[in-house]
């Protein structure tokens, strides 16, 4: 009787995992510790930001909505990294090496289009719509990059990206951030990428007040910095005219 390859089926004299599919499974499994770290990234890529008391009012903190997708598909990883990261032998001669071999392959695509799906959405607040009778929507919006409209998946309200964007900054406008939530604030809500060492340039040079915490830690009112972004696009705008 022929032995063959578990896995593809191909000539194995010893009826083992051929060597060019454990090859495979080496690179799979090589690539798996990156791969989660962009899996954790991608769990939680979009910033919310919430005062922990009334809307407008106190220190800004950072939430991130968990993309359970992603979540998922790190945490299959993280399994078959446990199993098998360092049992290439064992999974040779393993009896059900094909299917361990699909597992891994499985877990690697499926880690590869999260990140892939996170990388083309973001994340524009709660709907907050209200029906008339007091009925408040609390369904998340995301939105794919360059849309001009979000429609609500629970409610199906539509609104305007723009309008929605200027309307989540205002919202924050007497909230305090560090340059860095600062920047990411305003770049992955707003639309509008601006670096956190410019802003720290801001606050040294006194462009923006400096608005510290007891431990010392450099932060800002979100709406000085808009104001002086304002400023600034409206004298480029004076000088093109």
């Amino acid at each position: 009787m022929t032995a063959i390859c578990p896995s593809c089926g191909c000539h194995q004299p010893d009826g083992l995992l051929c060597w060019q599919d454990s090859e495979a499974v080496v690179t799979m499994l090589a690539a798996v510790p990156e791969l989660v770290d962009q899996l954790n990234v991608a769990a939680s890529k979009q910033a919310k930001i919430s005062t922990g008391g009334k809307a407008g009012k106190g220190t800004a903190h950072l939430k991130e909505p968990i993309n359970w997708g992603a979540a998922a598909a790190r945490d299959a990883l993280l399994v078959e990294w446990a199993l098998w990261h360092d049992s290439l032998e064992e999974i040779r001669r393993h009896p059900k090496a094909a299917e361990i071999v699909a597992g891994i392959g499985r877990a690697v695509k499926n880690g590869y289009q999260a990140i892939d799906r996170a990388a083309h959405r973001q994340y524009l607040g709660t709907c907050e719509a209200n029906d008339g009778d007091g009925a408040v929507c609390h369904a998340e919006l995301w939105i794919k990059p360059g849309a001009h409209q979000v429609t609500c998946t629970q409610c199906e309200t539509t609104r305007s990206v723009s309008e929605r964007r200027e309307w989540l900054l205002e919202q924050a406008d007497d909230m305090i951030f560090t340059p860095r939530e600062a920047s990411q604030y305003v770049g992955d809500v707003g639309g509008f990428p601006v670096g956190q060492q410019r802003i720290r340039n801001y606050i040294d040079r006194k462009r923006i007040p400096n608005r510290p915490a007891p431990d010392g830690t450099m932060r800002l009112r979100l709406g000085d910095l808009r104001d002086l972004l304002r400023r600034e696009a409206l004298r480029r705008e004076k000088k093109s005219a």
